[in-house]
């Protein structure tokens, strides 16, 4: 087996500013992260660590200037999905 286990999700810790777009999951306390902390997230699936990659870091990954960045800011890239924010509030 391996000595270590590290994972480092592409998405935010806990989608604090997700909306319906792109999010499969009814609740936030579907979210692993939403729930307890990363340090104890990353016990519950037995990862000796757990990094969540920042929006800069994305972009640079995927050699992007751009994307939408709805899950980690709330800013959706187009006025429908933003209408649709402002309507909930």
């Amino acid at each position: 087996g391996a000595l270590f286990v590290d994972l480092i999700d592409v998405g935010p810790s806990c989608y604090e500013k997700s909306g319906s777009v792109g999010v499969l999951f009814h609740t936030r306390s579907e979210l692993l992260c939403a729930r307890m902390s990363i340090a104890e997230a990353a016990k519950a699936i037995e990862a000796d660590s757990l990094e969540f990659l920042s929006e800069e870091s994305l972009l640079k990954a995927g050699n992007r200037s751009e994307l939408c960045m709805a899950c980690f800011n709330g800013c959706y890239p187009t006025s429908l999905y933003q209408n649709k924010i402002e309507e909930d509030k």
